[in-house]
């Protein structure tokens, strides 16, 4: 296999990538690959709950300033094959190109690996953004979307080095999550995961809680910044004073999992996602999720399927959240099935061996330049599901 320069982001800040990251470099070390090296490109100077533009361009700057130096020093220093590059385009579409640029002065070929959910959304708008995910796409051997509509729009617009490969989850100890293992839930909790920022929901869930008549906790973990959650406490209020509502702040992962094991259902009512983590750990203890449609989460719990794992709703949408969240509620039975339909799909589909199989399979061939790897064997295809 070739030799791969993997460049993605580390904790600090924690977030969905990070997980990502931390996730593949435990099973790379795991299992004695040697031919993969990582170099962190983790923001140094702005809070990831900054919203502010202008902190938002002038710290994505200073940051730019760090990490392409050191590209350019680890190809200098020693040879690779390709860069394996995540992003979650934005400004850091410009650090992509510079890295591809860089790249190419070392003869070596670059994968992206889009880890975002808005490519139909930038389709429709034809904006600066989308116009620079382009020219990146076309520059690169590979993309990579964690999502299918994603996969089916770039398809439809003519770029024919997208895949789809979905993210995967690491079961580090499979006891800890079977089914029979899980301690006793409580009936009345609600989970919501996740930085505590507008664009993730938050004001929406706190609401259709609010609305609810019935005693339920919300218990919301993650980073938020104090006007935030002085505004989602006003909102509470208005029911029984908001004792039912919490601020848990960060945890570690294994706080994360034993709130996992004993809450009811965990919420996920974003404006955009990718490839959540947080519902992969959801299902793999056979939590029930309530989510919006957007990214990779229709994908994931399959909402019209007689397999689902969860609910989706529109997003923005008060109502619908809290209708969802009440039928999941009330119904034992459904939760269960949920459950244990979600925790029978990620391990036959989302453990980190299959999914990092296919991640060998595209540093090993390139499919944009072998007419005769297009043509991989249909059982092959249907069993890697890696979508060409």
């Amino acid at each position: 296999m070739k030799k791969v320069l993997l460049i993605s982001p580390l904790p600090p800040p924690v977030g969905g990538i990070a997980t990502w990251t931390i996730n593949l470099k435990k099973y790379i070390s795991d299992n004695g690959i040697k031919n993969i090296k990582h170099l962190n490109s983790a923001m140094k100077f702005r809070k990831i709950t900054d919203s502010n533009p202008i902190n938002r361009i002038l710290f994505g700057i200073l940051d730019s300033c760090l990490l392409l130096p050191r590209v350019f020093f680890c190809l200098l220093k020693e040879k690779y094959d390709l860069i394996h590059l995540t992003s979650s385009a934005g400004l850091g579409l410009y650090n992509a190109l510079c890295i591809i640029r860089i790249a190419k002065l070392f003869d070596v070929s670059v994968i992206t690996h889009w880890r975002f959910g808005r490519i139909p959304y930038l389709a429709l708008k034809k904006n600066k953004e989308w116009n620079l995910l382009g020219k990146v796409i076309s520059k690169c051997q590979h993309s990579i979307v964690i999502d299918l509509n994603s996969l089916n729009v770039l398809k439809n617009k003519g770029f024919t080095n997208v895949v789809y490969v979905p993210n995967p989850f690491l079961f580090e100890n499979e006891q800890d999550f079977s089914i029979q293992t899980i301690n006793q839930r409580s009936n009345n909790t609600i989970l919501y995961v996740g930085h505590i920022v507008l664009t993730k929901g938050v004001f929406e869930l706190v609401k259709a809680v609010s609305l609810l008549e019935e005693e339920f906790v919300l218990k919301m973990v993650g980073p938020y910044e104090n006007s935030i959650m002085k505004e989602l406490m006003l909102i509470a209020k208005r029911k029984n004073g908001g004792k039912w509502l919490s601020f848990l702040g960060q945890k570690s992962k294994n706080e994360i999992y034993e709130l996992l094991r004993t809450s009811t259902i965990i919420c996920l009512p974003s404006y955009s996602e990718g490839f959540p983590n947080v519902i992969l750990e959801a299902m793999a203890f056979s939590l029930p999720v309530v989510a919006t449609n957007v990214g990779a989460i229709p994908d994931i719990l399959t909402p019209d399927s007689d397999k689902t794992s969860g609910i989706c709703v529109p997003v923005k949408d008060v109502d619908s959240l809290k209708n969802a969240i009440k039928r999941v509620m009330y119904d034992s039975h459904l939760r269960q099935q949920m459950g244990e339909n979600g925790y029978q799909k990620i391990r036959n589909e989302y453990s980190m061996g299959k999914v990092f199989g296919l991640y060998e399979l595209l540093w090993g061939y390139d499919y944009s330049k072998n007419d005769q790897a297009l043509r991989v064997d249909s059982e092959r295809r249907r069993k890697t599901r890696i979508c060409l």
